[in-house]
């Protein structure tokens, strides 16, 4: 699972997030529920994957 800046794909979900558009592909969608996105010192971090999925 990764995340990117691209444009939306013509089958993604859109989303509005904390005030943000977001494009989920509907093949993940389930996977994104406990995700969010956190600032951290180094920068964004995409957090709450559970550590056996890694």
């Amino acid at each position: 699972m990764g995340l990117s800046l691209d444009g939306a794909e013509e089958t993604d979900t859109l989303e509005v997030i904390n005030g943000v558009k977001v494009a989920i592909d509907p093949h993940i969608k389930d996977m994104t529920n406990s995700l969010r996105l956190e600032k951290r010192p180094h920068g964004l971090v995409l957090a709450g994957i559970p550590a056996g999925d890694c």
